[in-house]
């Protein structure tokens, strides 16, 4: 009986230290000249679950035949290499894309609702954003210097209110009098609690129950993506 006593707490104990550990989220995003990278690392359960999804080329082949993408999805406890994938992305995706997540929203209830309090509780531990500029001739590098500052302060104007910012973002412009340049270098890095994780998954579930065949419609969709991206 005492050992069942025992067994009881420490199973408690894990379940709370779960609870409150975190997911963390790191993205990386950079672009010089033509050579564009994109990483995202995610972990969790104290490192181990640990992933980094890497896309390590962007190609943009014109607006007929869109962008061509190739990607990797490696488990970084083993090293191995979970998918590799090359794609290209279209007008008629994009066009797919976006009225599937139409269905998605039409088939649970108050999904932007869900959405919002869900990034309430996400936490932005580092932020950083650097742009350099240049276009040889001086004032339009100073009007497209502004232009990049605009579209920054709108964009994260929009995001920051949903989230928790826990850092002092810094993010800079800089302008290149003397030379045709453009690169770009965006790091973030954000975190969750484990259970706040677990808590949204539950709600979006009873919120697309409330809607007849909704999960149904989610479990084919969500099906259809998973073997195009993996085939």
């Amino acid at each position: 009986m005492i050992w069942l006593w025992v067994v009881g707490i420490v199973l408690f104990a894990v379940i709370v230290i779960l609870c409150f550990s975190y997911i963390s989220g790191n993205i990386f995003f950079s672009r010089e000249k033509d050579n564009d990278e994109i990483v995202v690392e995610i972990q969790a359960l104290f490192g181990l679950l640990h992933y980094r999804y890497v896309v390590p080329m962007i190609k943009f082949k014109g607006f007929a035949e869109g962008i061509q993408v190739k990607s990797k999805l490696v488990n970084e406890n083993t090293s191995a290499p979970l998918s590799e994938t090359k794609e290209r992305i279209t007008q008629d995706k994009i066009i797919r894309f976006y009225h599937t997540a139409k269905i998605l929203l039409q088939n649970a209830v108050h999904l932007y609702e869900w959405l919002k309090r869900s990034l309430s509780h996400v936490q932005c531990m580092k932020l950083t954003w650097s742009t350099h500029v240049g276009l040889e001739d001086a004032p339009e590098t100073a009007i497209t210097t502004g232009a990049v500052w605009a579209m920054k302060s709108s964009l994260l104007g929009f995001i920051m209110p949903y989230v928790q910012i826990k850092c002092r973002p810094l993010i800079e412009v800089v302008p290149e009098y003397n030379r045709m340049q453009f690169t770009t270098v965006f790091s973030c890095a954000v975190r969750v609690r484990f259970f706040y994780a677990m808590l949204a998954a539950v709600q979006l579930l009873y919120r697309i129950l409330k809607v007849k065949g909704g999960l149904r419609t989610w479990y084919r969709i969500m099906m259809n993506r998973k073997v195009k991206l993996f085939s």
